[in-house]
């Protein structure tokens, strides 16, 4: 990953990559983050400071020491021209199935998962499927 220095990164609220000097206490992390040009964001808030952001699990929190960024990768999510709609509907169908199959045993081994694998061009694919609802009792019956 080619870095890029802070001073031509975007400020216009647009996500990048940072390199950030620490992270946590740890030594150069990167993490995901915009920058904010500080002031009253949201009226009902009290004023931030200006500076590159990142969204903690629960806030936005300011990035410590930001050294380098670079662009999001971008991925194109579209289905492959050569991949047929039957096949695309196969796959469906098989997490549908393992997400039936997996709900009667969550009642009984909560945690429990369904796997499936497939390759395609040579690539491998686990498929894993686990129930979310972590009270086996509120669970739908098959």
């Amino acid at each position: 990953m080619l870095m890029k220095p802070m001073e031509t990164a975007p400020k216009d609220g647009k996500e990048v990559i940072l390199e950030v000097e620490s992270r946590a206490g740890r030594p150069g992390k990167f993490l995901v983050g915009h920058y904010m040009p500080g002031g009253h964001c949201i009226e009902d808030h009290p004023p931030i400071k200006e500076g590159w952001y990142f969204w903690n699990g629960c806030s936005f929190d300011i990035a410590s020491k930001p050294i380098g960024w670079c662009d999001l990768p971008i991925e194109d999510t579209s289905p492959p021209e050569d991949v047929s709609i039957d096949d695309l509907v196969a796959v469906g169908e098989k997490v549908i199935e393992m997400a039936e199959r997996i709900k009667p045993v969550h009642k009984v081994m909560p945690g429990a998962q369904a796997a499936w694998s497939f390759e395609d061009e040579n690539t491998r694919f686990n498929v894993t499927v686990t129930v979310s609802d972590p009270d086996p009792a509120t669970a739908a019956a098959p």
